[in-house]
């Protein structure tokens, strides 16, 4: 679909973390969007909580991994907002996000950088982790920019931001986010990150004026349908339905990808890109590797593939000593 952009995404619920981060290419520069991924625990039965499995800590070291290689390799880093999934924080938390000092440095070290602004149109907690990241960050990068609706140019390479919208629904609880668009020739492709669908009319018709040719879009969290109502999902997947009639290649994943069910609740997403001859996939079958949604089967990797008991004694420690001990995953 793209000759002079190459999409690589890195990391992804199909590829079993919680991430959007994806490395593109154009003739001029490398960006890295949104270097982040992490796991999450699930309520289950009787308010009882899976952790993540082991297989689930092998996939985010491996994903971390590919996030600093590919960090390593770009010139500029875009972070559309400050949750740990989206960025590498720069203190140590193995239980959840698989981050330290030393992995802040090699993904951050002399980068330009295009961040949400922390500073306004902003929820509290991630005020405070913007604000804890540039304090502490500014000696590695070498230069931030906040990109809330500006337009920069590398080369012939335009990365274009979107004012803030919702991360999900209207006056979401996860505050807002920026979306993006690179842009080399005639070229254009649009990042959304966490815009959930989109669920918000205005959001769609934002990504709609766009007019890319291929689309990286983060469906609705469907695992929380007991907290969501019914009209909010079914207008996600309306919005996304026409996305796919509009958008000649639709990337989706993310927190949609966290239910085992999510290629029902999108058939009508596929059917749509099928009669318009457009290309639907998961980020990972983009890059024709095999879908690996291991959250969503958390329950049953535990079931069949029980973890051994040096796992489990360290899963049992206090969280904050958890924290700071790499899980046992050999």
């Amino acid at each position: 679909m793209l000759k002079k952009i190459k999409v690589i995404p890195l990391a992804a619920e199909s590829f079993g973390v919680r991430s959007m981060a994806t490395l593109v290419e154009t003739p001029d520069t490398k960006i890295m969007i949104d270097p982040g991924c992490a796991l999450g625990p699930r309520r289950g039965d009787a308010k009882k909580f899976y952790y993540p499995h082991p297989l689930e800590y092998k996939a985010l070291k491996e994903c971390t991994e590919k996030i600093v290689t590919a960090s390593l390799e770009a010139e500029i880093l875009i972070i559309s907002h400050f949750h740990y999934d989206h960025h590498k924080p720069q203190f140590t938390d193995y239980f959840t996000i698989y981050s330290d000092k030393e992995i802040a440095q090699k993904i951050y070290k002399d980068k330009i950088i295009y961040a949400k602004n922390f500073r306004e149109n902003i929820n509290s907690s991630q005020r405070k982790r913007g604000f804890l990241f540039n304090k502490i960050m500014r000696k590695q990068y070498k230069k931030i920019y906040w990109a809330d609706s500006k337009t920069f140019q590398k080369g012939n390479t335009e990365i274009a931001f979107s004012p803030p919208v919702y991360h999900g629904e209207q006056k979401a609880k996860g505050g807002w986010v920026i979306m993006c668009s690179i842009i080399y020739d005639d070229e254009k492709f649009l990042f959304t990150s966490d815009v959930q669908g989109p669920m918000i009319k205005d959001t769609l018709n934002f990504i709609l004026k766009q007019k890319p040719e291929v689309a990286y879009v983060g469906g609705p969290p469907i695992y929380l349908r007991n907290l969501l109502s019914e009209d909010l999902l079914n207008q996600s997947l309306k919005n996304m339905i026409k996305l796919a009639e509009k958008i000649p290649c639709l990337i989706i994943d993310h927190h949609l990808l966290r239910d085992k069910d999510w290629r029902k609740w999108a058939d009508s997403i596929f059917n749509t890109g099928l009669k318009k001859k457009h290309q639907i996939s998961c980020a990972s079958e983009y890059i024709n590797e095999p879908e690996n949604i291991l959250e969503a089967l958390r329950k049953n990797l535990y079931k069949n593939n029980p973890p051994n008991e040096k796992f489990m004694k360290w899963l049992s420690l206090p969280e904050k000593k958890r924290t700071n001990i790499i899980p046992p995953i050999n």
